[in-house]
């Protein structure tokens, strides 16, 4: 009797993980699914970015809404950025983002664009290692992905449902940071986890993923929580976020994708901006 008990229990346990989609199958369709995505050299995305804080000036949280186009081999993407003070039209080169900002030209000799390396920015404003988290920030899907590769083993299958037309399985999991990281290059890697320690960056977050037939993200959702204990150099711990929330969706898979970098007489580089206001007026 005892024995039939314990058959009786061990396949209602499996019937349980089958009807919530946990365990292996479900973590290797996550998990892949960012090689899958990028598999398919281009794709349209849609991003909203909320971004808000406990106090400081992102008490009120600021939104971001990003349209356009992504090539995931070349790293090259065009986006238009929409914010409640307007909208901004951006590109990105590889780790190379270029804003074209015409309200600046009149401080910097007629020059409309403004780029931003995200390879030295850490270096520029004093917090190393911040180009890792601006360049897996929604300027590039393809590091946004990667995160999945950090998917924990406690994966839940939701349901399923259409996403922009197309039929989707919804996913949901906890990343871990530090497990994503193993599989980047070891300066993002060592950067990342510098990151985790020194911004205060929780290293585990909730994520939704919505994932069609041929293991492709259509859907991400994300939240990621920072921690105002020690922001990193002199920065003001009201300047950090507390929160991002993140919603990217991915269609038109292998829509072509045509970048034009701005010629560099129209270009001011972030870097000049920020020494120069380091420098002060000139002195008499």
């Amino acid at each position: 009797m005892g024995k039939r008990v314990g058959m009786a229990a061990v396949a209602a346990g499996l019937s349980v993980a089958a009807a919530c989609g946990s365990g292996p199958a479900a973590v290797t369709v996550v998990a892949r699914s960012a090689s899958a995505t990028s598999s398919a050299g281009s794709a349209r995305v849609s991003m909203t970015v909320r971004i808000s804080s406990a106090s400081g000036p992102l008490a009120a949280g600021r939104t971001l809404q990003s349209e356009g186009a992504v090539d995931f081999g070349a790293r090259q993407a065009t986006f238009r950025v929409t914010t409640e003070t307007g909208s901004i039209d951006a590109v990105m080169d590889g780790t190379v983002v270029y804003e074209h900002i015409p309200q600046l030209a009149p401080a910097v000799g007629g020059k409309t664009w403004l780029k931003i390396d995200l390879k030295t920015a850490g270096q520029v404003v004093g917090v190393p290692g911040i180009s890792s988290v601006l360049q897996s920030q929604p300027s590039d899907p393809t590091q946004t992905l990667s995160y999945l590769r950090g998917a924990s083993s406690q994966i839940t299958r939701v349901g399923h449902e259409v996403v922009r037309g197309v039929a989707t399985t919804h996913y949901r999991a906890t990343v871990d940071l530090n497990k994503a990281a193993a599989s980047l290059g070891p300066d993002q890697r060592a950067a990342l986890r510098q990151l985790i320690d020194r911004l205060g960056l929780k290293p585990t977050f909730p994520v939704d993923v919505w994932i069609d037939a041929q293991d492709r993200v259509r859907r991400m959702h994300l939240v990621q929580e920072f921690s105002p204990a020690a922001p990193a150099g002199n920065a003001p711990a009201t300047s950090l976020p507390s929160s991002v929330e993140l919603t990217m969706e991915l269609f038109d898979f292998g829509t072509a994708v045509s970048v034009q970098p701005p010629p560099p007489d129209q270009v001011t580089d972030i870097s000049d901006l920020i020494n120069r206001s380091r420098a002060g007026p000139p002195k008499p």
